[in-house]
C-alpha cells in the first residue's frame, strides 16, 4: 500500500500524496488487518535440551487460534534492560492442538539482559505475547511432498508442524534434514520419534561429529557440517517434486537457498524463515 500511494502526483479531492500521509494511512491499514492477539502466559516448566538450548512452556491466560510455524512478539519487563530492549520475536514451538505455549531459545555466553532475565525467570515472572504473525506455515494441499531443513534452533517451527500433524493424524510425506553444530543441543527427539513411527516422517541429522549423549536418535546421521546440494539430492532424490522449508540462521538459510537454486528448484517451491540470532 505504501508503494501504491507514494507517487507525489497522486491526489484525491485536492489532497496530494506525501510521505507523511502515506505512512499514516499504511500504518492504520496494517493495524486494522493485523490479528490483535495478546496473551499473558504463565511459566509452568523449563526443559534444558542441551548446554545452550532450553524450552519454556507456558499456560496462556486465554485460548487463541494460530497456525503451526507462526511467531509472536514476547515482552519481558526487567530491571536495567540493555539497548536491545525488552522485546523479542520467537516462533511458537507448540502446536495449536496443545493446551500450552512453548518457545525454544538459544542462549549465548554474553547474552542480552532479555536473555539473562528469560533464563532465570520463575513462575511468577510477568511476560506478555502479542502480534501473532508469519506465513511459514503448512500448505493447504496435504498431498504435497515436504522437505523441512532446520539449522540449530531453527527446528522450533518444525516441532510445531510435526506435533500438529501427529495430533491430527495428517499423513503428509515429510523429510526433515536437521543440522546442528553441537550434538548435545539436539532437541525434540520425543516429537521427532513420534512423527517417524506414526506418520512415516523421515529424519536425517547432519552433525559435525557423532553424538555421544543421544544414542537413540529417531533417524539417520550424516557426519558433515552443512546441508549441501549433494546431501539433498542423495537424501531426497525426488527433490524436484518437493516444497522446501528452510529455518535457521540468516547465513544458513541463504546458503541452503542458493544450493536449491543451483539444483533448479523454483523460488515458489522454497519457503524461508531465518532467526536473526539475538543474544
Amino acid at each position: 500500500m505504501t508503494g501504491l500511494l507514494f507517487p507525489p502526483e497522486l491526489h484525491i479531492l485536492g489532497l496530494y500524496s506525501s510521505p507523511e500521509y502515506v505512512l499514516v494511512i499504511s500504518n492504520i491499514f496494517a493495524y486494522i488487518i493485523s490479528p490483535r492477539v495478546k496473551v499473558l502466559p504463565r511459566l509452568i516448566q523449563k526443559i534444558a535440551w542441551g548446554p545452550t538450548v532450553k524450552d519454556f512452556i507456558f499456560i496462556p491466560d486465554r485460548k487463541f487460534d494460530y497456525l503451526p510455524g507462526q511467531y509472536m512478539e514476547w515482552t519481558l519487563p526487567h530491571d536495567r534492560p540493555d539497548n536491545r530492549g525488552v522485546r523479542r520475536y520467537f516462533t511458537l514451538a507448540s502446536s495449536p492442538t496443545e493446551e500450552t505455549l512453548r518457545i525454544g531459545i538459544k542462549f549465548y555466553a554474553r547474552g542480552s539482559s532479555f536473555k539473562q532475565s528469560l533464563w532465570s525467570m520463575g513462575r511468577s515472572t510477568p511476560i506478555a505475547a502479542a502480534q501473532l504473525g508469519g506465513d511459514f506455515t503448512l500448505p493447504e494441499d496435504n498431498t504435497r511432498k515436504l522437505v523441512f531443513i532446520a539449522g540449530g534452533i531453527g527446528i522450533t517451527p518444525f516441532r510445531s508442524m510435526l506435533k500438529y500433524l501427529v495430533d491430527t493424524n495428517d499423513q503428509r510425506p515429510v523429510t526433515l534434514l536437521y543440522a546442528e553444530r553441537d550434538p548435545a543441543d539436539l532437541a525434540y527427539d520425543d516429537v521427532l520419534s513420534e512423527a517417524t513411527h506414526r506418520l512415516g516422517t523421515r529424519v536425517v541429522y547432519t552433525l559435525a561429529r557423532r553424538p555421544s549423549q543421544h544414542a537413540d536418535l529417531p533417524g539417520a546421521v550424516r557426519l558433515q557440517q552443512r546441508v549441501t546440494p549433494q546431501l539433498i539430492s542423495e537424501e531426497v532424490p525426488d527433490y524436484e517434486d518437493c516444497l522446501f522449508y528452510i529455518s535457521g540462521s540468516h547465513t544458513m538459510v541463504e546458503s541452503v537457498q542458493d544450493g536449491l537454486r543451483s539444483m533448479g528448484v523454483q523460488e515458489h517451491d522454497i519457503k524461508t524463515d531465518f532467526f536473526p540470532g539475538y543474544a
